[in-house]
């Protein structure tokens, strides 16, 4: 496996709405004029720059340099490599500062070996001995150099380090002077590190550096535009009166080199991009500084004037959103290039795809940190480099767009010039356009997308084509890999639509692609330090724990050889077993070996996890900032007083270039937001014993960004967004209620201490809440959604007599929470909620002067009174009770009245209401036995779902799937109440049900899965005569929701248990005997883990087992009833079925219990008769549900049987109620088992 050459083509603009803007001067003369900087220059053209949507971030390394980084030596390459990621951005990008002191020039870091040894030949014994003292050969370095040795090693005080590197200093520039060194090599020695920055910040200054003609060779900049876009101040100090200059060494050290680079300077820059000041000294280290005002307006004047200039530019000539999707593609697979080496077996198969007449799509998959996504960059650069075939490719995740199919397949269209008619509303007929246009294509097109399991939806891959014409290749990357079995399904849906598979090779070079990691640093291995990287590192087959390990392997010297000594260098990180414990152990290195503060590597790691599309650099470090104590430790007034108490960039700086190669960065709301490109990273930052810590730090953190930015709209940054989503995910991770709350006080109190400033951000927060909420609810997100939506209230319930809107808002907010508390099956609290919403609304409704609100407030009340029938059936259903029919009546008379009185009767919103309502009804109708009326009103609302769809042009997208759900739940209850009548017709009506929702589902994905999954099994039901049709249908719902159940097991237990058990039921007396068992033990496998997850199940047992009739059990907790299994041996658990029945033959006298006479006689003769019926009746049920799960069926069948012919006389219990259903189960799926002997005993 050879290694490949670098792939850096060139340099591409980091973000074309940031202007990153480098500070370069000698340090100590210049603190007025840095303080004037980061008072007023900065915050000024930081508010300029945001009013046309760019971004200012002032790149000032000259103060808050830990005495760590300077015992390292690592200051002058630290800024260094600053300059070139300024360079990298949108112009200015470089402001210079000159006075009469040429300032500090570092000692070289390395020195290539001939030099040092031509160095070392012009000095005399002593003096090499000094020198070598300082300066160690590693013959890892490429080329081979001598590296100056780290102060950290020598324990050495400022004080006593200065004198020696004067010393060696002026040994260097000795040996230089006496030498015939080429100019560059001899200025080294004499250069201070001020000027190395102009010569790489300048392009004009002197000759061109490497990097430099990056730039220009990236058509970034040219040596003209460069010089136009950088600001030079130059101060000159009268020194007439000055006798001494030395005397003044803070601004007169080496006058004359400074006055020569400050004129070389001033004669290559732009006039008028310059600025002169001449300033006298008062006294000893004091300046006059009345050229301060002038000094500010000038460069203020200047950089707006450059921000201008740029967005006149952008105006004339916009890049398109397809031409910036292909450019942050094109980076990221740029990134991926990085240091790579070929797996010849997939870029082998790969090429013989292209090549070859296979017509179908392919797809390489592997496990995580195998290379996939390298290995797909890789076969992009060698098609364009060796082929005239036409590239498209996009790498799922990279930008913000590239995240769900719709707008891949989009931006693809768009970018091959292919028109997307407007009426493509749903996605099915999208994939067919898009396959269609694809194949009418002459030219030779490849198409690349990677890691499809990243992809927010599941759509189950209906775009992709099976078959395609021999001028179009389509390659997708999947994840396979036990250790992430939900992201693993993807690759399930694909083996569904081609067989055309590729199996990524496991990697065997590691020391090839490690080699080629250490080149790019200019690094290099020992052949023995070879040989024993490979014996020890045990991860050598993924790519990626390589990487890591190139990190570490990068600081190992030359001069350790022997095994001995190679062994004292195996750190922790290098002898780990598994990707997750390596990378745990590499991220405790950023602080235990690298020593980066342990705080400041916690809150960095933390911050960018915790942000889950990750955080601009910008943005991380005003978070960071807002914390005082942790700055004052960071960064205390040793070297500079810090004027705007920010953290000195310098510990970013150096942090970031340890963690820069497990980076990505993504283009979303004009910010570039890194985060970690693997998932092992994320995975190992969660398990962070502070993590939980840094993520209530982080929303603090965010609050009081919030404060500072108040007077700023909503949308002018992300601070509010951020806010939602931390303090959502810090309930539903570590279940912290009161944060929540905590947050509500904190909206209410911003908008009350400064209601004028914050009255529009409030405003624009909660539609962003109320927005985000709906798209939860959609994507099947419950619990988000809920725990969004209790925010959401606890903000308006406190405001709702604020005003109006925020009357709606509070409306709104009461809406959403009755529809997420429904979603989960909680049905008491979405009734609490959904009638406060009603008696809320009919209260307004009673005010005068509401004027317009009268008809909002009106559309809120009607809809939730829709929500709560819904709800009611929903909980009838589940229930198996007709307990809530009078309530149904109810509030459907009242919607009938409503629509009774409406004055638009065909508008589009009335009749989509008003079909929802009939067909909400018509299942009232059908409880009720009037099959007939249940029917006719079903049609009549199919006939209005028509009108809609043909009368409105303009159909919006999410009324549409309104319109769909209608109809397909309209197809599943005609199904239902034509089953026993005319099964013909119930079949049609199912299968138009399966047909339509199976169309949503490819159209919108997840979120129309509950009701394609209700449509299959309720279709399957009257399929009885047709046994093949039926296993299909409910062998698809399975799939389907085993698809989901490992990612949202809360929201899909029940329907998962309801399949399984309809699927074995079916299954039963049939041949297939070992899959109806397979099912069963995946239905006992899903309860149990249901009970186990029970809220507090053994407390309610111990506390109230004596006193089960006293508990009134909502769907939040009756399973808990079930979780008495564990307190039950199989012996004990037959003794305890003795008693009860025992209990029942003395209590009861062996009388008929299912009679309801003599139930009632009972009860009305004996008060106390009730109490002590239903806690029996209670133990019965429950010793059912226990035998059921401990898998004595007989013995569950025959409690089951005794609970049902009981429960009927006293069923109005609602711990009955809360039982009866699954009871019931229970008996249905044991109801074909022998009896037990056990009940002889009676």
């Amino acid at each position: 496996m050879a290694l490949s050459s670098s792939m850096e083509k060139g340099i591409t603009v980091q973000n074309p709405k940031l202007f990153r803007l480098f500070v370069s001067s000698t340090f100590s003369d210049f603190k007025k004029e840095r303080e004037t900087l980061q008072s007023k220059v900065f915050p000024a053209i930081k508010e300029y720059a945001s009013q046309y949507g760019y971004t200012f971030q002032p790149i000032d390394l000259r103060w808050g340099i830990s005495s760590e980084a300077q015992l390292s030596n690592k200051t002058a390459e630290i800024c260094l490599n600053e300059v070139r990621e300024c360079k990298k951005h949108i112009e200015p990008n470089f402001l210079v500062m000159l006075g009469d002191k040429y300032g500090w020039e570092p000692l070289p870091i390395t020195i290539e070996s001939d030099e040092f040894r031509i160095l070392l030949s012009v000095l005399d014994i002593e003096e090499q001995a000094e020198i070598s003292k300082w300066y160690i050969e590693d013959e890892n370095q490429l080329p081979k150099s001598y590296f100056l040795v780290d102060r950290n090693n020598q324990n050495l005080s400022d004080d006593s380090w200065g004198v020696y590197e004067r010393r060696i200093r002026e040994l260097l520039q000795k040996a230089a002077k006496k030498t015939g060194l080429e100019k560059d090599e001899f200025s080294q020695y004499f250069r201070s590190i001020t000027e190395s920055e102009i010569i790489e910040g300048v392009i004009s200054y002197g000759p061109v550096t490497e990097f430099q003609n990056k730039l220009i060779n990236s058509k970034l900049t040219t040596e003209e535009d460069d010089c136009q876009n950088i600001f030079g101040f130059f101060r000159d100090i009268d020194t007439y009166n000055i006798k001494d200059l030395r005397a003044h060494e803070d601004y007169f050290e080496n006058y004359e080199r400074a006055q020569e680079v400050k004129n070389k300077l001033k004669n290559t820059l732009a006039l008028e991009n310059t600025l002169i000041a001449s300033t006298r000294m008062v006294k000893p280290g004091s300046l006059e500084c009345n050229y301060l005002d002038n000094f500010e307006k000038r460069v203020i004047d200047f950089l707006k004037s450059k921000i201008d200039t740029h967005y006149q530019k952008e105006q004339v000539k916009k890049i398109t959103p397809v031409e910036l999707e292909v450019v942050e593609h094109t980076k990221y697979q740029n990134l991926k290039l990085k240091n790579y080496v070929d797996i010849p077996a997939t870029q082998s198969h790969l090429k013989r795809y292209i090549e070859e007449n296979n017509p179908q799509p392919l797809i390489i998959f592997g496990k995580s940190g195998t290379g996939k996504s390298t290995a797909m960059a890789r076969a992009i650069q060698a098609i364009n480099l060796t082929s005239e075939k036409r590239i498209v490719f996009r790498f799922v995740g990279a930008t913000a767009n590239a995240n769900n199919t719709r707008s891949i397949l989009t931006s693809i269209l768009e970018e091959l010039n292919i028109i997307i008619p407007d009426r493509l509303v749903d996605f099915a007929e999208f994939c067919s356009y898009f396959h269609d246009e694809i194949t009418k294509i002459k030219d030779d097109i490849v198409i690349f997308i990677d890691a499809v399991d990243q992809l927010q939806n599941s759509d189950a891959f209906i775009w992709l084509p099976k078959s395609l014409p021999g001028n179009i290749k389509i390659i997708l990357s999947a994840l396979s890999d036990s250790n992430y079995a939900s992201d693993s399904v993807y690759l399930t849906f694909l083996k569904k639509r081609t067989t055309n598979l590729h199996e990524i090779s496991e990697f065997n070079e590691p020391v090839t692609l490690l080699k080629r990691l250490l080149l790019s640093q200019s690094r290099t291995l020992q052949p023995e330090q070879e040989s024993y990287f490979k014996k020890k590192f045990r991860l050598s087959h993924l790519p990626l724990c390589l990487k890591v390990a190139a990190q570490e392997v990068k600081t190992w010297k030359s001069t350790v050889r022997t095994e001995d000594d190679l062994h004292s260098l195996l750190s922790d990180t290098l002898c780990k077993a598994s990707a997750r414990d390596m990378i745990s152990s590499y991220l405790s290195s950023l602080s235990v070996s690298l020593h980066h503060n342990k705080w400041f590597v916690s809150k960095v790691l933390g911050y960018i996890y915790t942000a889950q599309n990750g955080l601009s650099e910008k943005e991380l470090l005003e978070l960071i900032s807002t914390d005082h104590n942790f700055i004052e430790t960071m960064a205390p007034d040793t070297w500079h007083r810090n004027v705007t108490h920010e953290l000195p960039l310098i510990h970013w700086s150096r942090l970031f270039a340890e963690i820069e190669p497990f980076l990505k960065v993504v283009l979303e709301d004009n910010e570039v937001l890194m985060s970690f490109s693997h998932r092992e990273f994320n995975t190992a930052i969660r398990n962070i014993d502070d993590i939980e810590f840094e993520h209530q730090s982080i929303i603090q953190a965010v609050k009081a960004l919030i404060v500072k930015n108040k007077h700023k709209l909503f949308s002018s940054n992300r601070w509010g967004k951020l806010l939602v989503q931390l303090v959502v995910d810090l309930k539903v991770k570590y279940n912290k209620n009161d944060e929540l709350k905590k947050t509500a006080e904190f909206i209410i109190e911003l908008l009350n201490d400064s209601k004028f400033e914050t009255q529009n951000w409030v405003d624009e927060l909660l539609i962003y809440l109320e927005k985000n909420i709906n798209y939860l609810l959609r994507s099947n997100k419950n619990i988000h959604a809920l725990e969004s939506s209790l925010l959401f209230y606890k903000i308006t319930e406190s405001l709702k007599d604020e005003s109006l809107p925020m009357t709606l808002n509070y409306l709104s907010a009461l809406k959403v929470l009755a529809l997420s508390y429904n979603a989960l099956d909680m049905f008491e609290k979405a009734k609490k909620y959904a009638k406060l919403s009603v008696c809320f609304s009919d209260k307004l409704l009673k005010k005068e002067g509401l004027g317009v609100f009268k008809n909002l407030i009106l559309e809120y009340r009607n809809g939730v009174i829709n929500n709560l029938t819904v709800i009611l059936k929903k909980q009838e259903e589940m229930a198996e009770t007709r307990d809530y029919l009078d309530d149904i009546r109810m509030y459907e008379d009242k919607l009938a009245g409503i629509f009774d009185l409406e004055t638009n009767p065909n508008s589009t919103s009335m009749l989509g209401r008003h079909a929802s309502f009939q067909i909400n009804r018509a299942l009232t109708f059908h409880e009720n036995g009037d099959d007939k009326s249940a029917i006719a009103l079903t049609l009549d609302a199919l006939d209005e779902l028509k009108k809609i769809e043909s009368s409105n042009v303009d159909f919006l997208f999410s009324n549409n799937i309104e319109v769909q759900e209608n109809r397909i739940n309209a197809y599943i209850n005609l199904t239902g109440f034509h089953s026993s009548s005319d099964r013909f017709m119930a079949a049609k009506y199912g299968d138009l049900a399966c047909s339509h929702a199976e169309k949503l589902y490819n159209n919108v994905g997840s979120s129309a899965l509950r009701i394609y999954v209700d449509a299959l099994v309720n279709t399957a039901g009257v399929y009885q005569h047709n046994f093949l049709k039926q296993m299909n249908m409910l062998t698809e719902a399975l799939k389907l929701i085993e698809s989901n159940y490992f990612e949202q097991k809360r929201s899909w237990t029940e329907s998962y248990i309801r399949v399984l058990f309809c699927t074995a039921k079916e299954l039963h007396g049939t041949s297939q005997f070992l899959e109806e068992a397979k099912l069963i033990n995946k239905y006992d496998a899903v309860t149990e883990e249901r009970n186990h997850r029970a809220f507090e199940a053994q407390q309610i047992i111990e506390e109230q087992r004596e006193g089960w009739q006293r508990l009134i059990f909502d769907r939040e907790n009756f399973e808990n009833i079930l979780a008495l299994k564990h307190q039950f041996t199989p012996e004990n658990l037959k003794t305890e079925i003795k008693i009860a029945l025992a209990q029942a033959s003395i209590t009861f006298g062996g009388e008929d219990l299912s009679d309801h006479d003599i139930v009632n006689y009972h009860i009305v003769s004996h008060p106390e008769f009730k109490n002590v019926f239903v806690k029996w009746l209670v133990s019965i049920g429950m010793l059912a549900l226990v035998c059921r799960e401990q898998s004595e069926v007989s013995l569950a069948h025959e409690l089951s049987l005794m609970f049902i012919n009981c429960v009927t006389t006293v069923q109005e219990e609602p711990i009955l109620r809360a039982i009866q259903s699954r009871v019931s189960a229970v008996y249905q799926l044991t109801n074909t088992y022998p009896k037990s002997n056990l009940f002889e005993i009676g």
